[in-house]
């Protein structure tokens, strides 16, 4: 899985009415050498450059075997809207609208505000920005316009398996199956907990054994029964094993009250694997999980709101040991212990390393839709206060004004994160899909 998005880049131009549209060529040529030098995106191979309605046409056609997430329209003069209407027809991604900005007489703003005119009133996702080639702050714009559109094109192909059902003590993680693939095209694969034990039961005896000693072989201190690690390892592999059976990006299933930490492990592994899993049935934040992990390409945070420290304006988040390896400064931090909720099992203990920017975010469904909500902070040092996989984060603004707005608007206790600031990919990815986007950085209104 990459999680880089991959781009098209297209040219227009409008000829015959001295726009200067003879520099397309030499415009076009100029984006792609100053793109070219990020790799925080993959760029389509191909010359695309478009003069009349044939030629864009044509270039939907080639655009669309290409498979890209988005497509930037490089506008070197004023073009009809019936450019930018007839690619989408052919190739329809989200659009990112480059209005090349150098000569005024090329009327590139006057095309752009044309053509978003009729790309709103066919409901297209587009976005429009008018700046010279090379322009730093417009590049990582297209960035995060074009992560959003991966993120919305992988979520049409998508499947998340659900096994156990809902949490019958948590009615606010209630998910909606028809309101998930309506909003967001994710398919639910309903995978029955007996067939979960079913394939559990046919992991051979040697492969069980063998994945527990290189586990144990891996971390730093492992004080659980070897049947309680036997079992966690035999629940792993299942769990595996399901994953590539229905081809999923993610695998919720339902610890509470039964399997408890016993799937520690194989939530754990699974998001090592960069299969998105979280906790306790919630599938809202195994779907924040599976987003982060593809937008950052590694494994997620998840845990609840666990402490305010006021003086230091920050939050503890944790949860009680289910956290991936990946996430520790060093496996021979990892521990593996009793749970301290049912003195059985195999958790995961450890401080999750982060230091700088990190985004976490909550995902709910509401009478009204569903609802996704955001913060940043900095994630600073911890220590293991609780036994669990706690991250620290600091904030800019008063954290009891942040758990109020919390509980104000009804966010969740499920709070899943990765390193980096993501806000703006995920309140672009909100207005591709309808979901309504609240950062609660900043203080509300």
């Amino acid at each position: 899985m990459t999680h880089e998005p991959y781009i098209g880049i297209a040219a227009m131009a409008f000829p015959g009415n001295h726009l200067g549209e003879e520099r397309v060529y030499e415009k076009y040529e100029e984006m792609k050498n100053a793109l070219k030098q990020n790799q925080e995106a993959r760029w389509l191979p191909g010359d695309y450059i478009a003069m009349s309605r044939q030629e864009v046409q044509q270039i939907g056609k080639e655009l669309h075997t290409g498979n890209p997430d988005a497509i930037l329209v490089v506008l070197t003069t004023f073009v009809p809207d019936y450019f930018l209407v007839d690619l989408i027809d052919r190739c329809d991604v989200p659009v990112f609208l480059w209005a090349v900005d150098k000569e005024i007489g090329a009327l590139t703003l006057v095309g752009g505000v044309l053509v978003t005119g009729a790309l709103h009133s066919l409901h297209k996702h587009y976005t429009l920005e008018v700046a010279d080639i090379g322009d730093t702050d417009t590049e990582q714009k297209l960035l995060k316009f074009a992560r959003a559109a991966m993120l919305y094109g992988r979520m049409k192909n998508m499947a998340i398996g659900v096994s156990a059902g809902k949490n019958n003590i948590m009615m606010s993680m209630a998910w909606d199956e028809f309101a998930v693939k309506r909003t967001l095209g994710i398919n639910l694969e309903n995978i029955p907990i007996e067939e979960f034990y079913q394939t559990a039961s046919l992991v051979p005896e040697c492969e069980v054994e063998d994945y527990w000693e290189k586990i144990r072989g891996q971390i730093g201190l492992c004080d659980v029964e070897k049947i309680d690690g036997l079992l966690a390892s035999r629940y792993y592999l299942a769990a595996r094993r399901l994953t590539e059976h229905y081809c999923l990006a993610g695998y919720s299933i339902n610890c509470f009250p039964e399997l408890k930490s016993q799937i520690c492990l194989a939530v754990a592994r699974l998001n090592d694997d960069l299969i998105a899993a979280g906790c306790e049935g919630d599938l809202h934040s195994t779907i924040v999980m599976c987003l982060l992990e593809h937008l950052a390409g590694k494994a997620a945070f998840n845990g609840d709101f666990l402490k305010l420290y006021k003086e230091e304006n920050s939050i503890l988040f944790s949860h009680c040991g289910a956290g991936a390896f990946s996430l520790a400064k060093d496996r021979s931090e990892v521990m593996l212990r009793k749970s301290i909720e049912t003195c059985d099992g195999c958790a995961i203990c450890y401080a999750t390393y982060a230091r700088g920017s990190y985004t976490i975010a909550n995902l709910m469904n509401k009478e009204d839709g569903m609802h996704l909500y955001v913060l940043n902070g900095d994630a600073v040092h911890t220590d293991l206060e609780y036994e669990g996989t706690p991250l620290k984060i600091a904030f800019s603004r008063d954290v009891s004004g942040i758990l109020q707005d919390v509980v104000q608007q009804g966010a969740g206790h499920h709070w899943s994160g990765v390193q980096g600031d993501y806000r703006k990919e995920l309140e672009i990815l909100c207005g591709f899909t309808g979901m309504e986007f609240h950062d609660l950085t900043v203080e509300s209104c």
